[in-house]
């Protein structure tokens, strides 16, 4: 970023992804159509180079702004509706409705992954996106 310190059309666009927390909550609140909706939550997806927890905390922040505000049982499900399949797999049979506990669990998952205790079996292109979709499709 030292590179483009004097480019300032790049730092002006890049400024609102910098903020977290409470300064992310004033900027939001400048101008209600900056605020996040529904559809922008649930079209989230985690960075292939973002910490789940970090994840989970950037987008629990953009939750909070939402108005009306969300249910806790909301929030629960519209996260889980982010993550990837291999993520969502493993909570979605959970009966923890808890956000706390579900940023915890995504953490255990992450470091299964890490660990290759929990092992991938493919490339996913899109969130949604099952591994072995393309095995099938090419089997057919």
């Amino acid at each position: 970023m030292a590179l483009h310190a004097h480019d300032n059309a790049l730092l002006i666009h890049f400024f609102q992804e910098s903020l977290i927390g409470v300064a992310l909550g004033w900027y939001l609140g400048l101008n209600m159509d900056m605020a996040p909706n529904r559809s922008q939550l649930q079209n989230m997806a985690k960075g292939e180079r973002e910490t789940f927890k970090g994840y989970a905390k950037h987008w629990r922040e953009l939750a909070a702004c939402i108005q009306p505000p969300l249910s806790k049982k909301e929030i629960a499900t519209m996260f889980i509706d982010t993550l990837y399949s291999l993520f969502y797999e493993k909570m979605v049979g959970n009966v923890a409705s808890n956000f706390l506990d579900l940023v915890l669990i995504g953490e255990r998952i992450e470091v299964g992954m890490k660990t290759r205790r929990i092992v991938l079996k493919a490339v996913i292109s899109h969130p949604y996106e099952s591994p072995d979709l393309e095995e099938e499709e090419e089997a057919t």
